[in-house]
């Protein structure tokens, strides 16, 4: 199994696609963690002959819009695309978001003559504030979207597109339905009413609060792009939904059908960080540099998997450096130095001193911490 951090480094340039990473898998049952640091548009599980076993893929986020907050970074707000999603891979989305504010947006299936497959192309994005439902959803005839049961989904359409299911009113319950379609047609049949209904919502969005405020640009989040290719069947929007989880093991399905996780898990206003995984190089400029950290609200999780630990693993707290050196004499896998901030990993167990180890994290402001501050997943 292997475990493979997706990310692309920032290239502060509005635009610049060079650094949008490659990340192939393995023929085995590979972790994907998109990370909130990638500022680009990254690729993962890319290679169609490294892209066997039941991968998972743990989607993350890197603009709050339940707070309409940006990234920091010009090229945030970029997506994933996450290839060669199989029949037996899962999505998990991001810690403490509400499948209330998840949308699929562009579900369709386009068919490739060439080589015989169909490719089902769908995003996953995280909408609080209902951004993208109004712009591209509605429940007129010319609408490509509707509810899957509490699913808000939006459709697509294009040049060799193929959808099952009968036409509405009696859609296939288990393989979507041909709505998108029939929106399509009703478009090109009454371009006018069309025209005269899209120009209405734009007013009705350019009055509106939300937009207003300037700041919806950031009220959602594109999470991922998942691409699916399957050469013996179309994949079924149902089934698709099954493969979406939340962090507790409820589906997408379970949610939408039988009003699974509905309040168990909202967005909060506690923060679980970033995930902290061991760097290449253990030292004060590889160190994670966080901000605004509140020991009542916030949580540190640490990628035991990439240090070598369980979830077991020990931590203390010292006042100073001189106290963080007597520590390290004993039997722990973090220390933390309270008056400088500074979050280490000590590598030799019981051995003197930090073996292979070293810093990991800087808090800026030196908040207190304690073990229950940390979780390792």
């Amino acid at each position: 199994m292997a475990r493979i951090i997706v990310n692309s480094d920032p290239s502060y340039q509005r635009g610049d696609v060079k650094e949008n990473r490659s990340h192939p898998g393995t023929n085995g049952d590979d972790k994907f963690i998109i990370s909130s640091d990638s500022h680009g548009y990254p690729q993962a599980n890319d290679d169609e002959q490294l892209s066997g076993g039941r991968d998972t893929f743990y989607l993350n986020t890197d603009i709050k819009a339940k707070n309409k907050t940006p990234h920091p970074y010009q090229e945030g707000g970029g997506i994933a695309f996450i290839k060669n999603f199989g029949t037996d891979d899962q999505i998990v989305i991001p810690k403490n978001t509400s499948f209330d504010n998840i949308l699929i947006f562009g579900y369709g299936y386009s068919h490739r003559p060439y080589v015989n497959t169909y490719t089902t192309g769908f995003e996953i994005v995280h909408d609080p504030h209902g951004l993208y439902w109004s712009i591209f959803g509605g429940e007129s005839m010319y609408d490509m979207s509707w509810l899957e049961g509490n699913t808000r989904i939006i459709g697509l359409t294009s040049r060799n597109t193929a959808w099952h299911g009968p036409p509405d009113p009696e859609p296939d319950p288990e393989h979507g339905d041909s709505r998108a379609i029939s929106a399509k047609l009703n478009q090109l049949r009454n371009p006018e009413e069309w025209e005269a209904i899209k120009k209405t919502r734009q007013e009705e969005l350019k009055q509106s609060e939300l937009f207003k405020s300037g700041r919806h640009i950031y009220a959602a989040d594109r999470l991922a792009e998942i691409e699916t290719v399957s050469s013996t069947e179309k994949p079924a929007l149902r089934t698709v939904m099954k493969q979406i989880i939340d962090t507790q093991g409820t589906s997408l399905y379970e949610y939408a059908f039988n009003n699974k996780s509905k309040s168990n898990h909202n967005d909060t206003d506690s923060r679980k960080l970033n995930p902290i995984h061991a760097p290449k190089k253990f030292n004060k400029k590889s160190a994670d540099k966080i901000s605004n950290f509140n020991p009542s609200t916030d949580t540190l999780e640490i990628g035991a998997d990439s240090f070598g630990i369980d979830s077991s693993a020990k931590f203390a707290a010292a006042k100073n450096k001189r106290k963080i050196k007597k520590l390290a004499k004993k039997d722990f896998d973090f220390l933390y130095n309270q008056k400088k901030g500074g979050l280490y990993f000590k590598e030799n167990g019981a051995d003197r001193g930090f073996g292979d180890g070293g810093i990991i994290a800087i808090l800026k402001g030196a908040p207190e911490l304690t073990a229950s501050n940390l979780e390792f997943i």
